[in-house]
């Protein structure tokens, strides 16, 4: 992430948790954030989802708080899955990015 330059690429963070937690936050971008092994306790860590419908191409983040909040949708021109373990290397995430229409990298 720190090697795309910002003035050209917008980098959105995405974490998935061992317990299948999706998280976003610009926390993320720091290494820092992972040492201490409680990633959703940070703060400006957020939840949010790939959204299932094809006509969004981007995920969902719920308002953290109020009743009138709505909730975001950020457009994902394309997604670079590095991911390691379950969920990661077999493909399933792919999966979801395949269904949902959002282009992603990935190995020939």
């Amino acid at each position: 992430m720190q090697a795309l330059r910002p003035e050209k690429y917008e980098v959105v963070p995405i974490y998935i948790s061992r317990e299948g937690h999706w998280l976003t936050g610009p926390g993320l971008r720091d290494l820092k954030t992972f040492q201490s092994g409680a990633v959703a306790d940070r703060m400006g860590i957020k939840d949010t989802l790939i959204s299932p419908s094809t006509a969004h191409h981007g995920m969902i983040t719920p308002p953290v708080a109020g009743l009138l909040g709505r909730n975001s949708l950020q457009k994902l021109d394309v997604v670079f899955p590095v991911l390691h373990g379950s969920h990661g290397e077999d493909g399933t995430v792919q999966g979801l990015l395949e269904l949902t229409d959002v282009p992603y990298v990935g190995a020939v």
